[in-house]
């Protein structure tokens, strides 16, 4: 997704998802990076219009301005989210005891073995069915 980026684009991006939910504004982002403004703005631009960042229009100081954030983070975490949500050891309420080797356990957990039986099937079905 991000390799056919340019310097500039792969620079602001990295920058921003250090940031996190935080963000920053348009106008304090071109100073951060020691790149002029008008390279920012073009740049942010491209990265918005691919969806890989969020532009929030606001006012600071009187002065109309964007707040600039990462989509990437939002989009990884949903992606997490997704993946996890179906675990049945997260509605457990044996999650903070359960342990390898203990009573409860993950590997004498029927419920678990039932999911990753499915889980199993299900991602042998993705591999005939994409062939």
């Amino acid at each position: 997704m991000s390799t056919d980026l340019d310097p500039i684009e792969k620079e602001i991006l990295d920058y921003l998802n250090r940031l996190g939910d935080k963000g920053i504004t348009q106008d304090e982002l071109a100073p951060a990076l020691k790149i002029d403004k008008r390279t920012c703005s073009r740049a942010l631009l491209k990265l918005e219009k691919r969806g890989l960042i969020e532009r929030k229009r606001v006012t600071v100081k009187g002065k109309r301005t964007f707040i600039v954030k990462s989509a990437m983070l939002e989009k990884k975490l949903l992606e997490l989210y997704n993946i996890v949500r179906d675990i049945p050891c997260f509605r457990c309420p044996y999650l903070f005891s359960c342990a390898e080797g203990g009573d409860p356990s993950p590997e004498k957990c029927r419920i678990l073995s039932s999911f990753l039986k499915g889980v199993k099937s299900e991602s042998a079905n993705q591999i005939i069915y994409s062939c």
